[in-house]
C-alpha cells in the first residue's frame, strides 16, 4: 500500500516536470494578447478563421502553454477563463444546447485538448466533463459580475453624495478652535459681504433696556425697526458687542474672539475628557466590543455630550501605519517594537521602580487559529515583567505574525527584528527620568512545538527531542518515552556547539543574546503539569 502511494506521488512528480520542461515561453505580440478573452461569437469565429494559419496557430498553442496549471481540471479552467469572457461563456455549450454557440468541434477547443493531452493524463469523457462544466456555470459567474459591479458603483455614489454633497456640519460646541475659526470666516464671506468683515451684518436690532417693560408684544405695521411696546434702536455692531460679563476683557478680531469663546469654555472641556477618561476605564474594564461603544457614542452624541464618534478615536488607537508591515515568506510581520510597548508603562510606573536597575522579561510565543474554517493563524511575540510584582499580569505585544496557512517559515524572519531590538536594550537599556534601566531575559516559555520552532530543534515526538538531556527515545503505545534517568544533561556551551547532531536543525536565533539558552526556555508548567500530572493523579485519587 505504501509502495504504490509513493509510486503515484513519484508519478505526479515527474508530470509536473516534464510539464514545466515542456512548457517554452516564447514571446507573444501584445496585439495578440489584446484580443483576448474574446467577447462575443464574430470574435470566436474570427479565431476559428485565423487558427487555419500555422503561425497564428504557433501563436496560440504559445499562448494556451504559458497558462500552465497543477493538474488537468486547474489548467483547463485556467484556459477558458483566458480565451472567453463570461459574456461569451454563456452564449455557448459543448452540444450546442438551447440555440447557443456549439464548442465540440471548434478547432480552438481542439488546440486545448491536444496540449492538455500532452503534459496530462487524461481521457475524452474527463475533458468533454470539465469544459461542460465551465461553460455551464457561465451565466452565474457573470451575474455575480454584474452585482459586485453594481454594488462598486453604489458604493462611490454613496460616498459622493452623502459625504460631499449632504455633509452634516458640526454643532458649535463639538467643533475644534481650527473649524470654529474657518467657520466664522466662512460666515462673514455670505452674510456680511465683501465690504464688511464683521461677523454679523453691519445693522443689528438689538433691545433698549428702557422698552423691555410690556407682556403684550404685538407686531407694528408703521415703524418696520420696532415692535410695539418694544422700542429697537439700529447700530453698527460687530460680534464682540454681544458679551455683557464685566470680568472678560474683549477685544474686536476673529482670532481673539475665538480665543475668548474657547476661554469661557474651559470648563465644558474639561468635563468632556473627563467623561472621555471615564468612558476608557470602563470600556477596558468590561471589554465591551467597538460595535456596542460607537453605538453608545451615538448616543451620547445625539445628547449634546462631546465625545469622540469612533471607539478608536476614545481609546486612541494608534494607526496601522504607524508601524511598518513587513512580508515574509507565507505571511506577513509588524514588529510593534519591545521599547515602544515598555517605555509607557515604565513611565507610568516609574515611583514603584526607583530601586530597580536591571528588569527581567519573560517571553511568550505561540500559534492560535483565527477561525475554524481555514488555516489562517496568528504568532505573537509577548513579553511580560518577571521581577516587578505590580506590573506581573501586564502582557504586552511586541510582534504579530499573520500566516494564511501555517506558522512563519523561516524562525531568523521571524525573529530577526525583535533579536536586534532586544540586542540594542541589553547593551544601552532606556533612560526614564534620568534613571537608566537595564534589561535581561528571565525565562522564556513556549509549548513543545513553538519551544522546537524557537530553537531550532527537532519537534518533540522526535527520537533525539529532550530538551533537558540527550537521552534517546523510545517509540512505544503511539507515543515517544524517553524512560532513561541518569542522561547527560544538555548546556548552554552544548547548545551552542551543536555537540548532539541528531536534536539541532540549525543555528538559532537566539544564540546572539547574552544567555543561558537551556535554563531560560523553561519546561513549560501548563501542560507538563496541570495537563499532565495533576490530570492523572486526580484519576489516581478518583479510582
Amino acid at each position: 500500500m505504501y509502495l504504490n502511494r509513493l509510486d503515484k506521488k513519484l508519478d505526479l512528480i515527474l508530470e509536473r516536470l516534464n510539464y514545466s520542461s515542456n512548457s517554452v515561453r516564447v514571446p507573444i505580440d501584445s496585439k495578440f494578447l489584446n484580443s483576448f478573452p474574446l467577447q462575443d461569437i464574430d470574435d470566436l469565429k474570427e479565431i476559428e478563421e485565423n487558427i487555419k494559419s500555422e503561425d497564428y496557430k504557433t501563436k496560440m498553442k504559445n499562448l494556451i502553454s504559458s497558462i500552465g496549471g497543477t493538474s488537468i481540471k486547474n489548467f483547463v479552467k485556467r484556459v477558458l477563463g483566458r480565451l472567453f469572457s463570461n459574456k461569451l461563456a454563456s452564449e455557448c455549450s459543448w452540444s450546442g444546447f438551447k440555440n447557443n454557440f456549439r464548442l465540440d468541434n471548434l478547432a480552438l477547443i481542439m488546440l486545448v485538448k491536444e496540449i492538455a493531452y500532452e503534459h496530462f493524463k487524461m481521457d475524452d469523457s474527463s475533458f468533454e466533463n470539465i469544459i461542460k462544466d465551465w461553460f455551464r456555470h457561465g451565466s452565474q459567474r457573470l451575474a455575480l459580475y454584474y452585482t459586485n459591479e453594481t454594488k462598486k458603483l453604489n458604493k462611490l455614489i454613496r460616498i459622493y453624495f452623502y459625504e460631499f454633497q449632504f455633509k452634516k456640519s458640526k454643532p458649535l460646541h463639538l467643533m475644534s478652535r481650527r473649524h470654529f475659526n474657518r467657520h466664522t470666516t466662512s460666515i462673514n464671506k455670505e452674510k456680511v459681504g465683501d465690504n464688511q468683515s464683521t461677523i454679523f451684518a453691519s445693522e443689528c436690532l438689538i433691545p433698549t433696556k428702557e422698552s423691555v417693560n410690556s407682556d403684550n408684544v404685538l407686531p407694528s405695521d408703521e415703524h418696520p425697526n420696532t415692535i410695539e411696546g418694544l422700542g429697537l434702536q439700529s447700530t453698527n455692531i460687530n460680534f464682540c458687542n454681544n458679551f455683557n460679563d464685566s470680568n472678560i476683557p474683549l477685544t474686536c478680531d476673529n482670532d481673539n474672539i475665538v480665543n475668548q469663546l474657547f476661554t469661557i469654555s474651559g470648563t465644558q472641556i474639561e468635563k468632556g475628557s473627563i467623561l472621555n477618561k471615564k468612558l476608557c476605564q470602563l470600556i477596558i474594564k468590561y471589554k465591551i466590543s467597538h460595535n456596542c461603544v460607537n453605538e453608545l457614542l451615538e448616543i451620547l452624541r445625539s445628547e449634546g455630550l462631546d465625545v469622540p464618534k469612533d471607539a478608536r478615536t476614545l481609546l486612541k488607537t494608534p494607526k496601522s501605519k504607524s508601524h511598518e508591515i513587513n512580508h515574509i515568506g507565507n505571511g506577513s510581520y509588524i514588529h510593534i517594537g519591545v521599547e515602544f510597548m515598555i517605555k509607557p508603562v515604565l513611565e507610568l510606573y516609574f515611583d514603584n521602580l526607583i530601586h530597580l536597575d536591571t528588569l527581567l522579561l519573560s517571553i511568550n510565543v505561540d500559534g492560535l487559529s483565527i477561525t475554524n474554517s481555514s488555516k489562517s493563524s496568528f504568532w505573537p511575540i509577548l513579553i511580560s515583567f518577571v521581577n516587578i510584582p505590580i506590573l506581573a499580569k501586564i502582557v504586552l505585544p511586541v510582534g504579530i505574525f499573520h500566516g494564511k496557512s501555517s506558522k512563519p517559515g523561516s524562525v531568523f524572519s521571524f525573529f530577526n527584528p525583535f533579536i536586534s531590538e532586544m540586542t540594542s536594550l541589553f547593551s544601552n537599556g532606556i533612560h526614564i527620568n534620568g534613571k537608566k534601566f537595564l534589561f535581561s531575559i528571565g525565562q522564556i516559555i513556549c509549548d513543545a512545538p513553538a519551544k522546537a520552532f524557537l530553537l531550532n530543534v527537532k519537534q518533540f515526538n522526535a527520537y533525539h527531542s529532550c530538551n533537558s538531556c540527550i537521552e534517546e527515545g523510545t517509540y512505544s503505545n503511539r507515543r515517544m518515552c524517553f524512560l532513561g534517568i541518569d542522561a547527560p544533561l544538555r548546556t548552554n556551551e552544548s547548545f551552542r556547539l551543536k555537540s548532539d547532531e541528531n536534536y539541532h536543525k540549525g543555528p538559532c536565533p537566539f544564540e546572539e543574546l547574552p544567555i543561558d539558552i537551556t535554563s531560560v526556555v523553561v519546561l513549560e508548567y501548563m501542560h507538563n503539569v496541570c495537563l499532565g500530572i495533576m490530570k492523572r493523579l486526580l484519576q489516581f485519587w478518583k479510582n
